[in-house]
């Protein structure tokens, strides 16, 4: 790692491998595993995510946004297909085959017109609302979706839903909704269709139910359902800063932007080169990070570039020493808990300012980002 770097982001690409293969193996034959690679691969970094997964034989990954599938089908060999809303931009998207989604009449028809602009078919995948009232056609509206379905220059490819999580009994009532508009819609075009409804927890939930293909996407990077046992530390991602200055500040001293909790006690004091600003969340006396051999608790709020922590008592530390914000004995639930985040936004809060070393065999085999 360039000692210059002020703080960087590891990503194991090996675990990443063996978090896709784990899912793999846990799904029937014919059914394939769709690797969910929006936020920036949960901001881990979507292009070498991608070229990985592409490499071990996933056929169609899936993001939110057109930009984001654009970033990938200029590098890597693979379908791409965008779960979200893509109007103003589905011209492009169309020319460069990218898979696009049909979640309500205005939206068919957006892509319709853009399809006849673009000169080419539009690859389409249907949303179906099934209980989730986020994004999709109504399940019940079978004519309105064979309708969305029939418009020119698409050409319907798949479909799937999204599954609300709420218990047994409304999940298997929103799969059977599902399976009636799917089955539809297969008999209407007349053609195979990927049909896909679970994402990592549905699978490991309703594994019975997998279809054509799965969504995979926090346990690509370690994040695994509550209901898988624990694994040791599958976490793809680790978080590192250096220390910039270490200091002693006196009793009554108040450190950062805290105004109402003084330092009890002479405070041996290290501050840290990252803040909000590249990702970390802004705590305000929580968490701790691993340094000098012990753990370091949290001062005051952590700053936008900077934050500090308390090394009293701990072994030697000193300007330039890395300390661990994240990954190891840090673990991804405690570190989200710290500031009341969902796993998954903990880790998509890493801001693309910071580094990222992609690790292979523990050596760093590629570099990404701002300051290297």
């Amino acid at each position: 790692m360039d000692p210059t770097s002020r703080c960087w982001a590891q990503v194991d690409l090996d675990q990443i491998e063996k978090n896709y293969l784990s899912a793999r193996r846990r799904l029937p034959p014919g059914c394939r595993v769709i690797p969910v690679l929006k936020g920036n691969a949960y901001g881990l970094g979507a292009l070498p995510v991608a070229r990985l997964l592409a490499g071990l034989g996933a056929q169609l990954l899936a993001v939110a946004t057109v930009p984001e599938a654009l970033e990938i089908k200029r590098e890597v060999n693979a379908g791409v297909l965008v779960m979200g809303m893509a109007s103003l931009d589905a011209q492009e998207a169309i020319r460069r085959d990218v898979i696009l989604t049909a979640y309500s009449p205005e939206s068919a028809w957006t892509l319709s017109q853009a399809a006849d602009r673009a000169g080419r078919a539009c690859r389409v995948h249907i949303k179906v609302n099934t209980g989730l009232n986020r994004l999709g056609f109504d399940c019940r509206d079978l004519e309105g979706i064979a309708a969305a379905a029939a418009l020119p220059g698409l050409k319907v490819e798949g479909v799937f839903t999204h599954l609300g999580l709420h218990g047994p009994e409304r999940d298997m009532a929103q799969l059977a909704a599902f399976e009636r508009a799917a089955e539809g819609l297969a008999h209407q075009t007349g053609t195979p269709l990927l049909v896909h409804a679970l994402d990592s927890i549905g699978l490991v939930r309703y594994p019975q139910q997998a279809l054509g293909g799965v969504r995979l996407g926090a346990w690509l990077y370690g994040v695994h359902p509550k209901d898988v046992p624990p694994q040791e530390d599958p976490l793809a991602l680790a978080l590192f800063a250096r220390v910039a200055q270490v200091f002693t500040a006196p009793a009554g001293a108040l450190v950062g932007y805290d105004d109402g909790h003084p330092l009890e006690r002479p405070t041996r004091i290290a501050t840290l080169a990252c803040g909000y600003g590249d990702g970390y969340p802004r705590l305000n006396g929580q968490g701790w990070v691993w340094l000098g051999g012990g753990r370091a608790p949290v001062l005051g709020p952590v700053c936008m570039d900077q934050m500090m922590v308390d090394v009293t008592g701990l072994g030697r530390v000193e300007p330039g020493d890395a300390a661990q914000l994240l990954g190891g004995p840090i673990g991804i639930d405690e570190y989200a808990s710290w500031q009341g985040l969902n796993r998954n936004e903990a880790l998509c809060r890493l801001t693309r300012r910071t580094p990222r070393l992609y690790l292979r065999g523990g050596k760093i085999i590629h570099q990404e980002g701002m300051g290297l």
